[in-house]
């Protein structure tokens, strides 16, 4: 009998041959093996929140890594934390906290999985480090024949930058190893309003006095929210700044939800008013502005986090959705001028837009940041009628094109919007991922509906097998 299942947007469904959650390696290679005897596919499941189907597969064993949750081990000395997939960032937070540690990289929402997060090689708005990938050590992976990889940078470095942002198509992630950092002390230093021409020069002098070995106070945490008002549409911005306060002595815990019961009431109003009253879309960058202003000091634990119940809304027609676009540092507003034409001849209303730097990092195979980039991230509600979707999708593809044109790409573990020749225009090394996969699982075990999407299109994936691609 057959188990539907949805993804974090709720717009992606698959019927589940069979639903697992294994603690323990061994009990991932049992469900391997009669998945393989059954002749079923398996899809990997993390913190349940991915909106691209990555965790969905027709006629699959949907593998739940939710029991595996130990933190394995801890090294002070080394600053290293070696978990299993299924931990949350906010389980390894508490844990690492007492002991004055604090991941390099990590994401704003605690609730997401560390294996998850590697699947996607996620990053965070921490301007020193940029993506994930960059701090991790080592890994181990069951393949799907239940052997188990364990892979670094030197030690079968081609399964390492597979999985590392691998869209959990390579294998079954055990556990992985990255780096920490003190938990040091930060103040927010600035909150500046500023026209969007003006944000490349800023963020020149914030990356550059990030990695500068001089300073004494450098800025390790910086974003922007852009005006998504119709009347200044992406025209200015919202720049904030957390810089080290050496020797901070706070005594600040760890918080796994970032608001109190007020202020988590008050941004639950705002995205709902702002999604039905033009009234309220036009102060909103305003009140955004008297939000963020606020200064504070706080630990690395805690700085920029968002709030995930803040955005758990109750809806039954509609979602909220996001997509993200990779851009080159020095034509961030290139984009942004193409991308304000489409919107406002589509009249497509945006909820929030904010930017991230990201420093170039190639440890993944399908590296979204060949060059220092600028993340743009795109909220919006969507209705989950079909002609809504049709519409959002030509929308966002209109957007890629801009992005495209100014030498970006976009994030794969959002909704699939992407054209193939758009897919093959952003990631050109893509077939060649395909490749590599299918040698590893020459049955292709491991499916999700992006791999469905754009690799099995047609049904012919044995153009992908080893014995194909040597001719």
């Amino acid at each position: 009998m057959s188990t539907l299942i949805t993804d974090g947007s709720r717009t992606y469904a698959a019927e589940a041959a069979g639903l697992a959650r294994p603690r323990d390696a061994g009990e991932v290679r049992d469900v391997l093996a009669r998945a393989r005897r059954a002749g079923t596919g398996v899809c990997i499941r993390g913190g349940g929140y991915n909106q691209g189907g990555l965790n969905l597969a027709d006629g699959a064993v949907q593998i739940d890594t939710g029991a595996l949750d130990r933190i394995l081990d801890i090294d002070v000395a080394g600053r290293t934390a070696r978990v299993q997939a299924g931990v949350t960032w906010d389980a390894l937070r508490e844990a690492l906290d007492p002991l004055g540690l604090s991941p390099r990289v990590t994401q704003s929402y605690g609730v997401f999985t560390v294996g998850g997060s590697v699947s996607i090689n996620a990053h965070g708005r921490n301007i020193d480090t940029g993506v994930l990938a960059a701090t991790v050590v080592s890994l181990r992976v069951m393949l799907a024949d239940g052997e188990i990889v364990t892979a670094d940078r030197e030690r079968d470095a081609d399964v390492f930058r597979l999985v590392l942002g691998g869209l959990g198509l390579v294998g079954v992630l055990l556990d992985v190893t990255i780096e920490l950092t003190e938990n040091h002390e930060y103040r927010k230093s600035r909150v500046a309003v500023m026209p969007t021409g003006e944000y490349p020069r800023t963020l020149r002098e914030v990356t550059a006095a990030a990695t500068a070995e001089a300073a004494e106070s450098p800025v390790h945490f910086h974003y922007a929210r852009l005006a998504v008002t119709p009347s200044e549409l992406w025209e200015k911005l919202l720049c904030v700044d957390y810089r080290l306060t050496p020797g901070g002595r706070s005594r600040e815990p760890v918080r796994s939800e970032p608001l109190g019961r007020v202020d988590l009431l008050k941004q639950r109003g705002l995205f709902l008013g702002c999604t039905y009253s033009s009234w309220m879309r036009e102060r909103r960058f305003g009140w955004e502005v008297q939000h963020r202003a606020r200064m504070e000091t706080v630990r690395r634990n805690n700085v920029a986090k968002e709030s995930i119940q803040a955005l758990s809304i109750p809806r039954k027609r509609s979602g909220y959705w996001l997509q993200e676009f990779f851009l080159p540092a020095h034509r961030i507003v290139e984009f942004l001028d193409a991308g304000r034409e489409v919107l406002r001849a589509e009249r497509f209303q945006l909820l929030n837009t904010t930017l991230r730097f990201v420093p170039r990092n190639t440890d993944a195979f399908l590296s979204y940041a060949a060059e220092d980039r600028v993340a743009a991230v795109v909220y919006f509600r969507q209705p989950l009628d079909e002609a809504a979707v049709a519409r959002t999708v030509h929308v966002m593809r209109a957007l890629l094109d801009r992005a495209l044109a100014v030498g970006g790409t976009y994030y794969l573990s959002y909704h699939r919007y992407a054209t193939a020749e758009q897919l093959r225009r952003a990631y050109p090394a893509v077939d060649d991922f395909f490749r590599y996969k299918a040698k590893l699982d020459p049955e292709f075990t491991f499916r999700n509906q992006f791999w469905t999407h754009y690799a099995d299109t047609d049904g012919d994936v044995a153009r992908y097998a080893p014995d194909e691609a040597a001719r």
